[in-house]
This record gives structure tokens, C-alpha cells and sequence, in this order.
């Protein structure tokens, strides 16, 4: 851009024409102008670099206050398709705060919010043990059920009573 472009966020969306002046990958840079330390670059922007192939944007980890995220899955989803105009989303619970009834909802949830050719969504869990288990690892799924096999349960109201954790 030439010059800077103000714009009012609504609910942290903020819509803005760019025209970029010529081929190649851009990044945006965006500044709060009421707070000259929060700024942030965009994702890069490919502009009239037509190899033939289709760019799909995506979010693949991220949680919501069921676990340690914010708002619900359900907003979450919707969040993805309607204000991040993302192409692809999963919600990547930590398996040892999935409940049996939340592992319920995280199924029905992927399986409401897929709509081939427009938002594609994949069933997935964080299977979290400690490090020397072998750390942080993202299950997905093909379709939108599935068994989970949680790292452990400490956290969840049944804990190790019911899921000893799968090594």
C-alpha cells in the first residue's frame, strides 16, 4: 500500500481493499493505532502467480474454553468459515481434557460445520502425554468418528479410573 488504510474492527473482523502493485508473494503488515507495540504480518499473499494449482488456507490446531482455548467449538468453527474466510479447520483438544460427552460434541461439531467445495473440517485430537512419552502429537481422522485413545486422564472427572492412557 501507499499509504495507510484506518479501519474499525467488528468483533475483531476487519475487512480492507489491497491492491498490490505487481506479481510475486506479499505479507501485510497491521498496526493497532492505538497501540503502536501490537502489530502483525498477514500470512503471504500470492498475487498472479498462476502455477494451475488451487492455494487452500486452514487452521488444523487450534482449541476452544472446553479445553484451553476460548468461546465454544461450535463459535470456533463458525469463526473459521465466516471471519478468518479459511478453507479448512480441526479442533485439536488436549485428549486428556476430552470428556466422553465432549469427544461426543467434537464429532457432531465436525461433522455439522463440513461442507465439501466450501469448509472442510477433519476430526483431530492433541494426544498430549509428557515429554519423555513422546511429547505433543495431533491425531486426525478421515472421517468424523472416531475412538479416541487418550494419553491419560488426570484431568477429566473419571480420571485414571476409567482411561489408564494409552503409552
Amino acid at each position: 500500500l501507499s499509504s495507510p488504510v484506518s479501519e474499525t474492527a467488528d468483533e475483531g473482523v476487519a475487512r480492507i481493499d489491497v491492491t498490490l502493485p505487481d506479481e510475486g508473494v506479499h505479507r501485510l503488515s497491521v498496526t493497532d493505532p492505538d497501540r503502536d507495540d501490537l502489530t502483525t504480518t498477514t500470512n503471504p499473499v500470492r498475487c498472479g502467480l498462476d502455477d494451475g494449482r488451487p492455494t487452500y488456507w486452514g487452521d488444523i490446531h487450534g482449541q476452544s474454553g472446553e479445553t484451553v482455548g476460548t468461546g465454544t467449538i461450535e463459535r470456533y468453527f463458525t469463526y473459521l468459515r465466516e471471519n478468518a474466510h479459511l478453507d479448512f479447520g480441526s479442533h485439536a483438544a488436549n485428549d486428556f481434557q476430552i470428556t466422553d460427552e465432549f469427544w461426543d460434541t467434537i464429532q457432531s461439531q465436525v461433522s455439522e460445520h463440513h461442507d465439501p467445495g466450501e469448509f472442510v473440517t477433519f476430526l483431530c485430537y492433541e494426544w498430549s502425554p509428557n515429554t519423555p512419552v513422546g511429547g505433543d502429537h495431533n491425531v486426525y481422522f478421515k472421517g468424523d468418528e472416531a475412538e479416541i485413545h487418550r494419553s491419560s486422564s488426570w484431568q477429566i472427572a473419571d480420571g485414571f479410573e476409567k482411561h489408564h492412557g494409552t503409552h
